[in-house]
């Protein structure tokens, strides 16, 4: 498309389109809460006051009926307006804490040796019953000895006072 004076006119959006779209970006980076939308905005906003400053150094050449210095002022303000908040959303914002490694679990409790020692009382207190029914009463004379040297409750609360048992031992 040929502008007046016959030279070249490259099509662009309309002004107020690529204004709407600035001032998009401007929120959407603007309104993060987040440390990397922090981050985000302080670029934009760095990149706005960055581009406002080479338009005041005419870095970009004559922008053809207006001089880019006259409006320099525009990314400029827009860049502060990003890059302030942003900054104090990136400085303020913690680093999420790594997780804590659960604990390792607790090891279970070793056995009580009682226990062992316990059930084998029972074991014999058991073996004596059978052998006092049995009438075999030598046995349990023997197995009288080795409950009570085991586990002495078990002796005095199951075995002395099993019937059969307290029969043979009175009769010896």
């Amino acid at each position: 498309m040929l502008g007046t004076l016959g030279h070249p006119v490259e099509r662009r959006a309309p002004k107020s389109r690529r204004i709407s779209t600035l001032l998009a970006l401007t929120l959407a980076t603007g309104a993060c809460s987040s440390r990397a939308g922090g981050k985000v905005g302080t670029v934009f906003g760095g990149g706005f006051i960055g581009v406002g400053v080479l338009m005041e150094a005419n870095a970009f050449g004559h922008g053809g009926e207006v001089d880019p210095a006259d409006v320099a002022v525009i990314p400029i303000a827009l860049g502060v307006l990003i890059l302030i908040p942003s900054l104090l959303v990136w400085i303020k914002s913690d680093e999420p804490a790594p997780p804590t490694p659960a604990p390792p679990p607790t090891p279970p409790p070793p056995p009580d040796p009682r226990l062992a020692t316990r059930e084998r009382a029972w074991q014999l207190t058991k073996q004596a019953a059978a052998a006092a029914r049995g009438g075999d009463c030598g046995t349990v004379a023997r197995l009288d000895v080795e409950v009570r040297s085991l586990d002495a409750e078990v002796h005095d609360v199951v075995f002395a006072r099993d019937v059969a048992i307290a029969a043979c031992l009175s009769a010896r």
